[in-house]
């Protein structure tokens, strides 16, 4: 009994985990002769490997990187956002994710807003 209610948990989170989806999107200010305008592009990260412990996810948006690995069983969430073209800048933090809420993360350069938001 204890195993088969085991089995059906990691089925379950398994599931819910599976089921996130994430966005990386740039945000940038441009000024023009009538003021400024605010230019917005995303790009929904792929699953790169979801087995019974890990979900993996990752995305590139010109020379921006976004990722996110998950571990199922603990529901905490490492999540990146890098600036190429040498990857040798950007940010990450480690979210523990109720999956009721979302996750997001803010990385501001200049005029230049870069965001990982996942639910």
């Amino acid at each position: 009994m204890t195993r088969l209610f085991t089995t059906l948990t990691i089925m379950l989170i398994s599931f819910t985990v599976s089921a996130l989806e994430c966005t990386g999107i740039n945000e940038w200010i441009e000024a023009t002769s009538s003021g400024e305008q605010t230019h917005v592009d995303q790009v929904e990260l792929q699953v790169m490997v979801d087995d019974s412990r890990i979900l993996q996810m990752s995305a590139d948006l010109g020379d921006t990187h976004f990722f996110i690995q998950g571990d199922k069983l603990n529901n905490k969430h490492l999540l990146m956002i890098t600036l190429g073209p040498k990857y040798e800048q950007g940010v990450t933090t480690l979210v523990v994710w109720d999956q009721e809420s979302e996750m997001r993360m803010t990385r501001v350069d200049g005029t230049s807003v870069y965001k990982l938001k996942c639910h």
